[in-house]
């Protein structure tokens, strides 16, 4: 039963202890990551909490895709979910202040990385709804990152968020479809 749910606990922890302090820290969304409410300590900590917890449900809920819709040449879509989850522990553990180029690319990989897997997920599935949603989803993620990366000419809290709420739709029509 956890299993099944594990991908929304992985979002709420995401919202809650990523996003929400990131909002509270008074970061500026449009010229700042998330990670720089990480210079705070107390904030970090959070951060990397919900980084952490956060990914060990998600590497359940790639568990849990896995019993679901087995592992077939289209499902290694399951394979790159799971190590995004792993992507975001390693994120906490490697911080932007201590190891800049290391957490950069942890960060590329698992915004890059992790929409395609959800692509590659929803095609194997047989699931008419959930192979349409999983190509549209990526799809707005990608437009949405690209247009507002265009308009503030920079990487920013706001992309982060973007994408944490795309990915979100998906794991929510995964769960109950």
């Amino acid at each position: 039963m956890i299993l099944k749910y594990s991908g929304l606990l992985a979002m709420f922890f995401a919202w809650f202890f990523v996003v929400s302090p990131s909002i509270f820290a008074g970061i500026d969304s449009k010229k700042q990551t998330i990670t720089h409410a990480t210079n705070n300590k107390r904030l970090k900590v959070i951060i990397c909490f919900g980084l952490i917890i956060g990914g060990f449900f998600q590497l359940l809920f790639s568990y849990y895709l896995l019993q679901r819709f087995g592992l077939n040449y289209l499902n290694i879509g399951i394979l790159l979910y799971a190590s995004t989850a792993i992507t975001s522990v390693l994120v906490a553990i490697y911080s932007e202040q201590r190891h800049p180029k290391i957490h950069k690319y942890l960060v590329e990989y698992y915004f890059l990385t992790n929409p395609v897997s959800l692509l590659l997920i929803g095609l194997s599935t047989g699931n008419l709804l959930l192979q349409v949603a999983s190509v549209i989803i990526p799809t707005t993620y990608f437009i949405g990152i690209l247009h507002l990366h265009k308009k503030y000419k920079t990487k920013n809290a706001l992309m982060e968020k973007w994408a944490f709420a795309t990915m979100s739709v998906w794991t929510v029509l995964v769960t109950f479809l």
